[in-house]
């Protein structure tokens, strides 16, 4: 019998006390800004990633700057498998 009670007790206390509310997520940073520009191919040819320059990527007319990712610079850079395709 004391074992229901206590039973009946935690129930009780679960269903009346109200629920905690859910934390607010932290509001999300803004995207920093990119600056949007035309490439001619001599220009884009001197982003190679040698020497310690940023290294891009262009794909379809779209430019990625591959300089900020790690994996980026270890597949694109120079004396990588895939350095023909940057610059």
């Amino acid at each position: 019998v004391a074992g229901a009670l206590v039973l009946l007790y935690v129930l009780f206390t679960m269903v009346t006390q109200p629920s905690a509310a859910p934390a607010t997520p932290p509001p999300a940073e803004p995207e920093p800004k990119v600056e949007l520009r035309d490439f001619t191919l001599e220009e884009l040819a001197k982003f190679d990633g040698k020497d310690g320059r940023d290294l891009y990527l262009a794909v379809n007319g779209d430019v990625f700057d591959m300089f900020s990712h790690e994996s980026g610079r270890d597949l694109y850079g120079p004396d990588s498998p895939y350095n023909v395709f940057g610059g």
